[in-house]
């Protein structure tokens, strides 16, 4: 028998010549469980909110930058998006400003950056997005057997709804 058992067993069996020793040997076990179960409890919380604000910063920027070293603007950008674009794995490329302003307020002001996109790559990633969101839901009802026109409403925004969690992109 390992001697950390052996000893815990003889405190936690003792008899009436040791009630304070006992008492104290449950209080010490049972404040090191909840110990143990407060820090599994934050550190799940912790990770999830790092998971859910690296998401949120990743969704709203670009995952890579191409910019020239010396400042200058790109010179032909559709070249150089289109040679991006046939990289496996890039789902998207766009050309995007970056521009430094200064943002006004009743309580002060700030430095802002401004970031223009174009409209017309935008609306096609959300267009190519909604139209795979929307193969997956109707794919699904497939599977069941069932069609899209029988389907009560709360079970297509049911599966609306797990579709969109699982297919981020």
């Amino acid at each position: 028998m390992p001697y950390e058992l052996f000893l815990a067993l003889r405190y936690l069996r003792s008899r009436h010549k040791r009630r304070l020793a006992r008492a104290t040997a449950v209080a010490a076990i049972i404040g090191i469980a909840m110990g143990v179960g407060a820090l599994i409890v934050t550190l799940a919380l912790s990770n999830g909110f790092r998971d859910e604000m690296r998401d949120k910063i990743l969704q709203g920027t670009a995952h890579i930058s191409v910019l020239r070293t010396d400042d200058y603007p790109l010179t032909d950008s559709e070249l150089l998006k289109n040679r991006i674009r046939e990289v496996e794995g890039v789902l998207s490329a766009s050309a995007t400003t970056y521009d430094g302003a200064v943002a006004r307020g009743p309580k002060g002001s700030a430095y802002a950056v401004l970031r223009g996109i174009e409209p017309e790559a935008a609306l096609r990633r959300a267009n190519e997005k909604f139209t795979g969101r929307f193969d997956a839901v109707e794919q699904a009802f497939l599977d069941r057997g069932q069609s899209l026109s029988d389907a009560t409403l709360e079970e297509m925004e049911a599966e609306w709804q797990r579709v969109k969690a699982t297919r981020k992109r």
